[in-house]
């Protein structure tokens, strides 16, 4: 009895050690397309910075062309709250849009201090990625990639002493890390971090003044289900 006991608890590991190893022999040979979802934790510097956690979503669909290299386009939607940073808070914002070193007798306006940005922005991207681990002979249910990225922002700014809202577009440049694991082979599970510059006008709608950064950084996860046919 016992020794039947034994014998089922070791097919049992042995099944669940050859299920592993089955999903990548498939990934070895594969090509073709996935889709994916992503949430993540957003965070924006410009002249302000961002005064608590924001979001992004998107969703994304690529080419798989082998185990190294895919291409990615995505879509994804942000939002941010922002303040003034530290070093600026003593700056002087007239009510007609015009940054000054500190208050201006009889103009009216309002301290960096007291003011705060409200910035929603829709971007387009086109990535590259890049699967380190794919380069290896053996094949793995893991991967970490990095993928260099291009795209498109287009945001919406409010500040707070003024009630309108301002649209801008910026060209970005950046790339994120990712640490993926295949759960099956349809479906993928990511965490990701990733670091957007923008060119041009700042994220937040104010001048650009002392800082370089004009950047989105995002943390998330995402999950993707997985197209690809088995090449022979």
């Amino acid at each position: 009895m016992e020794k039947t006991y034994y014998q089922k608890l070791c097919n049992a590991v042995v099944f669940g050690l050859l299920s592993t190893l089955a999903v990548p022999q498939l990934m070895a040979q594969e090509r073709g397309w996935h889709a994916s979802l992503s949430v993540a934790e957003q965070q924006c510097y410009s002249t302000f910075k961002s005064s608590g956690p924001g979001f992004s979503a998107g969703i994304a669909g690529g080419y798989q062309f082998n185990n190294v290299v895919s291409l990615d386009a995505a879509v994804s939607y942000g939002k941010s709250d922002m303040e003034a940073r530290d070093c600026c808070a003593g700056y002087w914002l007239s009510d007609d849009g015009v940054r000054y070193n500190a208050s201006v007798l009889d103009m009216p306006g309002t301290a960096y201090g007291d003011l705060t940005a409200s910035v929603s922005m829709c971007r387009a991207q086109l990535a590259a990625d890049i699967n380190l681990l794919g380069m290896l002979k053996s094949p793995s249910r893991w991967s970490v990639s990095i993928a260099p990225a291009v795209s498109a922002i287009m945001s919406r700014h409010t500040i707070s002493h003024s009630e309108q809202s301002q649209s801008g577009f910026n060209i970005g440049l950046g790339g994120s890390l990712n640490i993926g694991y295949r759960l099956s082979r349809r479906i993928g599970i990511a965490v990701y971090s990733g670091v957007t510059q923008a060119l041009g006008d700042g994220l937040d709608g104010l001048e650009r003044h002392n800082h370089s950064a004009n950047l989105i950084w995002e943390t998330g996860v995402k999950i993707s289900w997985i197209f690809n046919k088995v090449r022979k």
